[in-house]
């Protein structure tokens, strides 16, 4: 479901896209629980900027979150990252209260290169403390592991620092604006 646009800035980056068939995105909407959720996410998703876009608030955030036993890496040729069950931890953030309409928004936005499941993160509180343990969602990657660069894990801070803002201008925009010409998950 992700349509290749070349830009010049970062030539080798395909924008991510919204091409969800319409039929598919009334399903999500009938499979949808009526309470807010949470959701653990680790890559592009931790930016505000990118939140504040696609369903127009910053949700209730905790932070870091540690993810056991799946590892994060950079898919390649892109600008976003993959997380596969292995070795080691993935930090993240645990966006709390979003409500049905927001997570299918970002099923929407996620498209089929990535499956929602169910997983057990912990919030480190002190050396002295246990950790506190939440059940939630996060995206795993779907589209098998060659796809992802292991040698190296995908970086937030970089990601930030060097291409949030070609991301928000050339996938997470227009993905929005796809989303509202259908009607889906508007907000004021």
């Amino acid at each position: 479901f992700s349509r290749v646009i070349r830009t010049n800035e970062f030539p080798s980056q395909r924008t991510r896209s919204c091409d969800l068939e319409l039929p598919y995105f009334e399903d999500m909407i009938l499979l949808s629980a009526s309470t807010p959720s949470s959701l653990f996410v680790y890559g592009t998703l931790m930016s505000p900027r990118v939140l504040k876009i696609l369903i127009g608030r910053v949700p209730g955030i905790l932070q870091p979150v540690v993810l056991n036993h799946h590892c994060r890496h950079p898919v390649i040729d892109e600008v976003f990252p993959g997380m596969i069950p292995g070795v080691g931890s993935t930090t993240g953030v645990l966006l709390q209260g979003l409500s049905p309409n927001e997570l299918t928004v970002l099923d929407w936005f996620e498209g089929d290169e990535y499956t929602r499941k169910d997983v057990e993160v912990q919030k480190i509180l002190s050396d002295e403390l246990a950790p506190r343990k939440f059940s939630t969602q996060c995206y795993i990657w779907a589209n098998g592991i060659t796809e992802l660069d292991q040698s190296c894990e995908w970086d937030y801070k970089t990601f930030e620092k060097t291409k949030l803002n070609w991301y928000l201008k050339n996938s997470v925009r227009p993905c929005r604006a796809e989303l509202n010409s259908l009607g889906i998950g508007r907000y004021d």
